[in-house]
């Protein structure tokens, strides 16, 4: 991977800090964005489509946006909390979720309430290792 992760954590700080008019300082990797930093959902979408213009990768995970922004059908058939496999499947994407489990239910609406600084770090890592390993395997197929 070209780019490591401290590299990968202070641009997301830097967007975050543009987006939010906010002092860097003020920020850390278990920073909430909704309750810590007072981001709204505009300001969320900002941030992950500048994201995904500076890394040059789709940031969005699709388990997470199912979550976040799931269809109104699906909406019905959900359960209100998330279920003990869906905070397992998650947790390594949004790392609070497992603290707030401990504390009681997690609630489906809540789960913007979860994302942090951390989650945007392990996203654009994850896609970017994502495409890093796509490219060497393009690579390796056309020497071939």
């Amino acid at each position: 991977m070209g780019i490591s992760e401290q590299e990968i954590r202070k641009t997301i700080i830097d967007v975050v800090c543009r987006s939010l008019a906010c002092d860097p300082e003020d920020i850390h990797s278990d920073s909430r964005l909704i309750i810590d930093l007072g981001m709204d959902s505009l300001d969320f979408v900002d941030v992950i489509f500048t994201l995904e213009k500076v890394f040059k990768a789709k940031v969005r995970d699709s388990e997470l946006n199912k979550l976040l922004r799931p269809d109104k059908t699906a909406i019905a058939k959900m359960p209100a909390q998330l279920t003990d496999d869906e905070i397992r499947n998650l947790q390594h994407l949004i790392p609070a979720l497992q603290k707030a489990a401990e504390n009681g239910p997690v609630l489906r609406q809540n789960m913007f309430d979860y994302i942090t600084i951390e989650t945007l770090v392990r996203m654009v890592t994850a896609k970017l290792a994502n495409q890093d390993s796509r490219d060497k395997k393009h690579e390796t197929e056309n020497r071939g």
